[in-house]
């Protein structure tokens, strides 16, 4: 059967009118200004009182909001494909082939991929990157510390993330702005005409990139790599390789840049916190995982049920979407205490911020050295930034991705790096 909504009850605890409550658990929109504004308390909300919601939204789809839940589904990838899509709503139908790869195929295709993309992400490779972001985060803050204000977002976040993710792909730097801001903004415009337009714009030059890297590859770069690769035995396709190529440029230009500008707004509302941090370098590890479980950059993927099954005490039927709500997982009160807190001596590090299973992100590592490297810069160099009071701005939709699209800053000036 399935599961019946208790009847929303006002309290202390929840900030919103029975009216309100009534639309979080039966019309639940991740793309919604109501989730924008209220992410975490309709999280919670759904949490306590129906953590597998249906919601009416965008055609219908379950909503899983409890931690056991989320690992559940997101480990199960017989009962829960990725094939028929990953976002809410999809753009995939279901004639098409892998729209990003490995994480729109299904086991064991997704692992032939993986298996061939590991000698990018060992120890030694997260190394080399390593001396690449410092040597960029410290330009960038270069171009700013002499001013005494800055866009977080603008000058440093969004430009780290872009540069490297274009090191990694094996594209001309110059193009790192292009990708950045054609991305973010379709992903903060789901569905908006011009946003689609400026995406298929952005992918079709991904296609014309790897066309032209056949017969002139940029040495040590991703598409260089993939040409050279095997999977099963035999080349990659180009279709194939274009696809990761796409993966990587999404996740890269967006997702750790969302965390950075996260981290620096919250810093600059917990000044206690940013001193302790200061005056503790070897705690910013610990500060890095907290912001990731926090403030969780990509907000939830969508699977597809294979087969009549049950999750959470709900009967759930072949063909139904369900949103695996990182965020939610990632605040549940029953696995992380005080889970709305910076917490630097958490015990438990096995937040959600990365997804789980066999499609866990594979560059999770390099995602937390990029926090890392920003905190260290943020710290050591401008430490007394402040957010301007009232001035930093979400996303106009944080459905996929929670980031900020200003985050303007004023803070001591300081030196250029020798």
């Amino acid at each position: 059967m399935e599961q019946k909504n208790p009847g929303a009850v006002s309290s202390p605890a929840c900030p919103f009118s029975a009216e309100t409550q009534e639309k979080i658990l039966h019309h639940f929109d991740h793309h919604s200004s109501l989730y924008r504004d209220h992410s975490a308390e309709a999280l919670k909300l759904l949490r306590d009182q129906a953590p597998v919601a249906k919601t009416d939204a965008h055609g219908g789809f379950y909503v899983l909001t409890r931690y056991q839940d989320v690992l559940e589904a997101a480990r199960d990838d017989e009962r829960f494909c990725s094939f028929w899509g990953i976002t809410i709503p999809t753009n995939k139908a279901p004639w098409d082939r892998a729209q990003t790869i490995p994480i729109d195929l299904d086991p064991p295709y997704n692992e032939l991929f993986r298996d061939m993309m590991l000698p990018l992400f060992t120890p030694k490779a997260i190394d080399a990157y390593g001396v690449f972001l410092r040597q960029t985060a410290t330009k960038l803050v270069d171009a700013f510390i002499e001013k005494g204000e800055a866009d977080l977002a603008r000058d440093f976040g969004s430009p780290l993330t872009a540069l490297f993710t274009m090191e990694l792909a094996g594209i001309d730097h110059a193009q790192a702005d292009f990708y950045a801001s054609t991305i973010q903004y379709g992903i903060a415009h789901p569905g908006d005409p011009d946003a689609l337009a400026r995406m298929a714009e952005a992918r079709g030059r991904v296609s014309r990139e790897v066309a032209a890297q056949k017969d002139n590859p940029r040495s040590g770069g991703l598409i260089d790599y993939l040409f050279k690769a095997r999977v099963g035995g035999r080349p990659l396709m180009d279709w194939e390789i274009e696809a990761i190529v796409w993966l990587v440029l999404l996740g890269g230009v967006d997702s750790t840049q969302a965390t950075i500008s996260n981290m620096a707004v919250h810093l600059s509302d917990h000044p206690e916190l940013k001193q302790r941090l200061i005056e503790h370098p070897d705690s910013w590890d610990d500060a890095v995982e907290e912001y990731l479980r926090l403030v969780t950059p990509q907000q939830g993927l969508s699977r597809t049920v294979t087969r009549e099954t049950s999750l959470g005490g709900v009967e759930l039927q072949r063909g139904d979407r369900v949103l695996m709500s990182w965020q939610a997982a990632n605040l549940d009160e029953s696995v992380f205490p005080n889970p709305n807190e910076i917490v630097l001596d958490r015990k438990n590090k096995r937040h959600l911020a990365f997804g789980i299973g066999k499609h866990r992100c594979m560059g999770s590592n390099i995602g937390r050295l990029e926090v890392l490297i920003a905190l260290e810069q943020l710290l050591t160099r401008i430490p007394d930034f402040k957010v301007k009071a009232g001035e930093a701005e979400l996303s106009a939709d944080i459905g996929t991705v929670k980031a900020y699209k200003k985050v303007p800053i004023t803070f001591t000036p300081g030196k250029r790096s020798a």
